[in-house]
């Protein structure tokens, strides 16, 4: 359940982290000995991480609405309309069969 959900603020913003998506990998691509991770793969190659990857974005971008929207202080336009875009480019940046219809 994510704080959101009822009505608490974020814990975590995203400029207090530092991880990167997850690489979309092939379970088999992994192994205990290996010394370098393999080479990330386009998000049209659909994989188990694809999925973390979608709700991590979806997430992200939810959490970017909230703190906009529920900010003390009164948000610039170009701020507000940067938030507004979040939506159609999150949509986008998913792969083909990832897409509602």
């Amino acid at each position: 359940m994510s704080s959101a959900e009822i009505g608490l603020p974020k814990m975590i913003n995203e400029s207090m982290s530092n991880t990167a998506e997850p690489s979309n990998l092939f379970d088999s691509e992994l192994f205990e000995a290996m010394t370098l991770v393999p080479a990330n793969r386009p998000d049209i190659v659909v994989t188990c991480v694809l999925v973390m990857k979608a709700k991590s974005r979806l997430i992200s971008m939810q959490g970017m609405i909230t703190e906009l929207t529920n900010s003390a202080y009164p948000s610039s336009y170009i701020k507000v309309m940067q938030v507004d875009k979040l939506p159609n480019d999150t949509y986008t940046s998913f792969p083909p069969d990832f897409q509602p219809k």
